[in-house]
């Protein structure tokens, strides 16, 4: 099966990073192989932690408690928290890249040798071998399947493969002018990767959404194009939607996005992803999220301030406070401030799942005032 890769987050390019190699999720921050130095990324405000210098020019991994770095012919077992270099094991000959750790072993991937092999992480004896029909660029194990990046010319995809075989199982291509020099799941929907040369880190949705765009394809409305399926949206096992919700006026996760603020009431944590609830708020003549459809979600706004005006279909309407409207999924529109006043919104968005993609739109709209 192959299907096309979505694109929901970039970070970088990072001041003095040329390229980056492994990488790796510790469960609150991302690490990535720089050549010289091993770096500490969070992955929620994009932000650079840290550093530790040591050589890092392929795969990296973490075993729960240990990273492990492929520099040239070895492997380094490091404490994170001083760098320390713990131990030292041979790595496989011939061309390594990435890096991986699953069922008590280490998984180094060849670039031009197509091959993932398992590795004793005490001694660095090849335990198995699996062939590939590609160049290995990145490794990770997700929910028990093995998957792999490639990078081969002008083509790169994160794939799938059967560990007994090596067959290809399922295909995510990235776009043009994008791969993959280095991957890790988070252990959920994402995968982080590693860009090579551009000096970026992107993430990369593993079950790509039905009408989901690139955050790569440029345009504002792009950022909120993309439509979240139920399977998806309720992955997260990490549910709070049987308690009482109470929020006082005012109060939720803020995300500012130019003229216009979104205030996230509830989302997967509070509803098991069934549905969100928002305000949006637009400054006096602020455009809204630009024209767009979601394929696999309805929505429903009701004015809770001022005169909005909305494109429903193919019509504009002015919608006064205290305006229902429902927006059938795959239905154009969009909504904008015509006024001198501020106007508000409160959305509610069926199936939820939606707030995930905030921070990267956030971010989006910071770099392009």
């Amino acid at each position: 099966m192959k299907r096309m890769a979505e694109i929901i987050r970039e970070y970088g390019p990072f001041p003095g990073i040329e390229e980056v190699h492994g990488v790796s999720f510790d469960g609150r921050q991302v690490w990535f192989a720089s050549g010289e130095r091993l770096n500490a990324l969070d992955p929620d405000s994009g932000e650079l932690l840290g550093a530790l210098k040591i050589p890092a020019d392929a795969g990296t991994a973490f075993d729960g408690t240990h990273l492990f770095q492929i520099a040239g012919p070895v492997i380094r077992k490091i404490d994170p928290e001083s760098g320390a270099v713990l131990a030292t094991i041979p790595a496989p000959e011939g061309g390594n890249s990435g890096l991986a750790w699953a069922e008590g072993s280490l998984w180094v991937g060849q670039h031009r040798g197509r091959r993932i092999h398992e590795v004793d992480p005490e001694t660095g004896e090849v335990l198995r071998s699996i062939a590939t029909d590609r160049f290995v660029t990145g490794v990770t194990w997700a929910d028990g399947a093995l998957w792999h990046g490639t990078w081969q010319g002008e083509e790169s995809d994160i794939r799938r493969i059967d560990p007994a075989t090596g067959a290809v199982l399922e295909r995510l291509e990235m776009p043009a002018g994008t791969g993959v020099s280095g991957l890790e799941s988070d252990g959920g929907a994402r995968f982080f990767c590693g860009g090579g040369s551009s000096g970026t880190l992107r993430v990369v949705l593993r079950e790509p959404r039905p009408g989901g765009t690139n955050l790569t394809a440029g345009p504002r409305q792009a950022m909120l194009l993309g439509s979240i399926s139920h399977r998806e949206a309720m992955m997260s096992d990490d549910h709070t939607d049987k308690g009482i919700l109470h929020l006082p006026p005012g109060e939720g996760r803020r995300y500012e996005l130019g003229r216009m603020t979104a205030v996230f009431k509830a989302d997967e944590g509070e509803t098991a992803a069934r549905y969100s609830v928002s305000e949006w708020w637009l400054e006096p003549g602020a455009d809204g999220p630009g024209t767009h459809a979601h394929e696999g979600n309805d929505e429903i706004f009701y004015v809770i301030a001022g005169t909005v005006s909305f494109l429903a279909g193919e019509d504009w309407l002015d919608a006064p406070q205290g305006t229902f409207l429902r927006i059938p999924a795959g239905v154009t529109h969009d909504f904008r401030n015509r006024t001198a006043e501020r106007v508000g919104l409160l959305n509610v968005f069926i199936p939820g799942g939606f707030e995930r993609d905030m921070p990267a739109i956030a971010d989006w709209f910071r770099d392009n005032p």
